[in-house]
């Protein structure tokens, strides 16, 4: 008996499973490829995550150098204006010193220690550091400041001068009376007569108004009976009670420039020791000073005020005068590189009272 398939039949089937073997391959095929693709994306993937890492610690050391680098150039820039102020000084004091040694050639008489030659004198106004200073009024508030500048000036054309004019200031200070003052003047340093007739000199050139009237009241030639006088007037309290100056000290008025800032730490280091000579209730701690001084601060010097005292050991009285330390030697060089910057447009010299470095008795 024949067979029911036929021979086309057969043919088909055939095709039908040859297909199918075919889809087979291609199912497997394609599992393969899928697994291919993954497998390569997960090390693409890898490869740009190493990539990236990579990249951001190479741009991390870029920043690192970068702001070292930033770094060392501001501090190479402190050291080069530092430097800068120092030679300056350093030619400022010489040029001081020279006219100091001529000045106490000319004057010296055959080395027993007088100050003026009568055929060698020299006009006290003649100095230059004389010629500089300016009038003084009636304004009892920068007669501190222009004391302070008359004391350098002093210092500049003979140190024993210098030293009796700031006698007179801690004599007066300290409540001693004008008259008690010359004789204490004379056990220290002798026969007085030429140092007041220069004194009294300065004086009727450089006094207006009710400075002058003050000296007036005094006997010509009396210069120190009459700076004493005056002194007192100008820093005597004269309607301004204690508290009203306490609270001056404890909240000052800031500086509009930074070159300005030595002139106002010194002026307040001075209303506060005066305060202080009133008596020890009237001290401040040392926590109020530092609150005061930051009040002075302005432009960057806030910054930096900021910086040192977080970095104060300690919070007493000498933790204070660190800090008003650290102030005062950056306010000078502020203001030194202002009068450079201002002496280099005029043409003219730089004065060592004019660039802020006076003597204080705080600190």
């Amino acid at each position: 008996m024949k067979s029911g398939r036929t021979l086309p039949q057969d043919s088909v089937i055939d095709h039908l499973e040859q297909t199918c073997m075919a889809v087979s391959h291609l199912r497997s095929g394609a599992g393969t490829v899928q697994t291919n693709v993954e497998a390569l994306e997960h090390k693409v993937s890898e490869e740009v995550v190493g990539m990236k890492t990579a990249i951001n610690e190479e741009a991390k050391k870029v920043r690192e150098e970068l702001s070292n680098t930033v770094g060392r150039f501001a501090a190479a820039e402190a050291a080069i204006t530092a430097i800068t102020g120092e030679l300056y000084n350093t030619k400022i004091l010489v040029k001081q010193l020279e006219e100091a040694a001529a000045s106490a050639n000319a004057n010296i008489d055959g080395g027993n220690g007088r100050f003026w030659e009568d055929k060698k004198e020299r006009n006290i106004m003649e100095h230059k550091s004389m010629q500089f200073l300016k009038p003084l009024g009636g304004d009892k508030g920068v007669f501190r400041q222009w004391h302070q500048k008359f004391v350098t000036a002093l210092f500049a054309i003979y140190e024993d001068f210098g030293n009796i004019v700031k006698t007179i200031e801690t004599a007066s200070d300290t409540g001693t009376k004008p008259d008690e003052m010359v004789g204490t003047l004379e056990e220290k340093y002798g026969d007085v007569e030429r140092y007041s007739k220069k004194l009294y000199t300065v004086l009727m050139d450089k006094a207006e108004g009710e400075a002058f009237e003050r000296i007036r009241m005094v006997g010509d030639h009396q210069g120190i009976l009459a700076y004493a006088k005056m002194y007192r007037w100008f820093t005597e309290i004269s309607g301004l009670g204690l508290s009203e100056q306490t609270r001056r000290v404890m909240h000052p008025d800031p500086p509009k420039r930074e070159e300005d800032l030595a002139d106002a730490v010194e002026a307040w280091a001075e209303k506060m020791r005066r305060l202080e000579g009133h008596g020890p209730k009237y001290a401040l701690p040392a926590m109020f000073k530092q609150a005061a001084l930051k009040l002075l601060m302005v432009g960057k010097s806030k910054d930096h005020f900021d910086i040192w005292q977080a970095g104060l050991q300690e919070d007493d009285e000498e933790g204070f005068k660190t800090l008003l330390n650290q102030v005062r030697d950056y306010a000078r060089k502020q203001k030194l590189e202002g009068n450079v910057k201002k002496a280099e447009r005029t043409g003219g010299d730089v004065d060592i009272g004019e660039a802020g470095w006076g003597n204080s008795n705080l600190g």
